[in-house]
């Protein structure tokens, strides 16, 4: 039987083999860190045994050996943790993570009056939070499409149109969602 196209599947599932989470907390990077320069400091620090595991956006779950591991060493980390982040929460069965993915998003038909870092995040800040505009892009070393990339709450394919308006003139942009494996394939070539 055919579903409507509007309609949203629901599919039945168990929680199973997630107990390594009881000896997890999950933590919100600030903003200006990014997630590998995270790892970097852990491993500085000797935590080389902490299992680190992306989770959207700026969460991280930072899984111990055991939970006694956790409780002992969780202490010894709260100060520098605390720096590098906004949240530090041992794991408990009601969080939900955000779901939340990095994307690429590439607009095309951005006039060169209006190429500036200022509009490409009034553009980002449409599909979620801004991270960072592509290097081209905020050197204006290329302008066949601007790029930024943001995390976003957006599950669907971000495929639009929009207008950029200036002055009462309206300017229309195209923003896509750059797929991952067409970019990594066309990087190769």
């Amino acid at each position: 039987m055919a579903l409507p196209t509007n309609s949203v599947r629901i599919i039945k599932v168990q929680k199973a083999g997630n107990g390594w989470l009881y000896e997890s907390v999950v933590v919100r990077l600030k903003p200006t860190l990014s997630i590998e320069d995270f790892k970097e400091e852990l491993q500085g620090r000797g935590y080389r045994d902490i299992t680190v595991r992306v989770s959207g956006g700026r969460q991280l779950v930072l899984s111990f050996q055991s939970v006694e591991a956790m409780k002992e060493k969780l202490p010894f980390m709260k100060d520098w943790l605390t720096a590098w982040c906004e949240s530090v929460e041992e794991w408990e069965d009601s969080m939900v993570l955000e779901q939340v993915r990095q994307v690429w998003l590439s607009c095309y038909g951005v006039p060169l009056v209006l190429w500036n870092n200022k509009t490409f995040c009034s553009i980002g800040i449409e599909w979620g939070e801004v991270l960072i505009l592509d290097e081209d892009t905020a050197n204006l070393k290329a302008f066949h499409c601007g790029k930024v990339k943001v995390a976003t709450r957006h599950m669907g394919a971000i495929n639009h149109t929009l207008n950029l308006e200036c002055k009462g003139i309206l300017y229309p942009v195209r923003i896509c969602e750059e797929q991952t494996i067409v970019s990594q394939i066309v990087k190769e070539y």
